[in-house]
Formats: C-alpha cells, structure tokens, sequence
C-alpha cells in the first residue's frame, strides 16, 4: 500500500501531538514530535502492513516518548555521578601533596574491584566509554559499578576514616 506522508501527517498529526502533550512536558513536545515524525517518514519505505497504519505510528510515538525519559533520566544520572564525584574529593580538604595518600589510604579499604574502578576514573582520568572498551564491558556495567563503588565508601564511611 502506497503512503503518501502528507496524507499520513494529516490524519495522524492531532492523535500524535495529543498523546505527546499529555506525556512530555510543553518544552520538549516540538523537539518529541519531530522525532517521532522524522522516525515515520524514515520507516515509512519498510512499513510491512502486519499492523495497522495507526498502530505502527502509535508504536513510534510511544517509542519515542520512551527515548525522552530514557535520555532525560541519564542527565539525571550523570549529574548525580559529578555530585558523588564532588563528595568524593572534596568531602576533605586536601592539600595537593596529600591527595595521593588519601587516594591510596582509601582504595586500600576497598574491595578489589572497586578500587580497580575508582583508580581508573579519578586517578587515571578514564570516563565510562574508554573503561567499557578497554574491559569489553558494557557502558552501563561501567557506570552501575562505579555507583557501587561511590554507595560502599559512603556507606562504610572510608574518606571519613582517612
């Protein structure tokens, strides 16, 4: 069946835009709507007819919305990896001389495994990616184990002790 997008933008728009108004907040619906018609217009050549016309683009928009609290949600992470990260250095005052005893005192008191990660992002100055492709890990295995690692010195109160 041959789709003519303008037809397609036309009929769907209003049912597209009033699910995305309702979930996005009112900033984000432009930029939302747009990927989500950029998405029809690329899919549109591969549309098999499984499903219907409005189920396929009903699918792309929940997708979509989907990508947005997925991005948004890693912002909220990452700014929350810069405030452990913030504590983790200045939850004492150092002098410079000093920062490599307490690096040193502190990954004594971790696990193995911990220390590895806390060596290689604050000392090293590697960030997730160049962790994830030296260890053929996964990115996000990186950053959970870094979380892990910032929760165990926090929990067992290890900067306090240096």
């Amino acid at each position: 069946m041959d789709y003519i997008f303008d037809d397609i933008y036309t009929k769907y728009f209003h049912k597209v835009y009033a699910r995305v108004h309702r979930l996005v907040p009112e900033n984000d619906v432009d930029d939302v709507m747009q990927n989500i018609w950029c998405g029809i217009f690329k899919g549109l050549a591969g549309f098999r007819e499984e499903s219907g016309l409005g189920t396929w683009i009903y699918n792309i928009t929940s997708n979509q919305i989907a990508d947005y609290y997925r991005k948004l949600s890693r912002g909220a992470h990452f700014r929350r990896e810069l405030e452990d990260a913030n504590w983790l250095l200045l939850s004492k005052s150092y002098q410079p001389e000093q920062l490599d005893d307490t690096m040193s005192s502190l990954m004594a008191q971790l696990p193995e495994n911990y220390a590895d990660i806390i060596q290689k992002i604050y000392v090293d100055g590697l960030d997730y990616a160049d962790i994830a492709k030296v260890e053929d890990k996964k990115y996000e295995t990186v950053r959970s184990m870094h979380r892990r690692a910032i929760r165990y010195i926090k929990k067992h109160e290890l900067v306090e002790r240096i």
